[in-house]
């Protein structure tokens, strides 16, 4: 009896990491939507993106989506080796877009929901 204990110790962490990473991918895919229709409809032509190690994994969900969407997106240069040449930085970006865990006090909110933020960087 006592050496299935391990066993259902296991299975309830692995259930509760599913559970959790369904719901980061939720969250990720509705800021990811959100952004791109941002980016549409603000005649964005070419977005950076910009956002730390620690937000780097949700970035690559909403970076891509935009990529898929056909919109023009670019990475800061230490993440380049992660996305690739499609993302190089070649000037002539009109939007920075900062991704992080809190909007704190910005007025230029993209997308926002749970702990993921996406907001416009002032320019320059």
């Amino acid at each position: 009896m006592l050496a299935g204990l391990p066993v259902i110790g296991t299975v309830g962490r692995a259930r509760d990491y599913a559970s959790n990473q369904a719901a980061d991918g939720a969250t990720r895919y509705v800021v990811a939507v959100d952004t791109a229709r941002h980016l549409m409809a603000s005649g964005a032509k070419r977005a950076r993106f910009h956002f730390s190690a620690v937000t780097w994994l949700q970035a690559a969900g909403i970076v891509l989506h935009a990529y898929r969407e056909g919109l023009d997106v670019t990475v800061d240069d230490p993440w380049v080796p992660m996305f690739g040449a499609p993302f190089v930085s070649r000037g002539g970006e009109d939007v920075v877009l900062e991704v992080t865990t809190t909007c704190g006090d910005s007025d230029r909110i993209v997308a926002r929901r749970d702990a993921l933020c996406v907001y416009e960087r002032p320019r320059p």
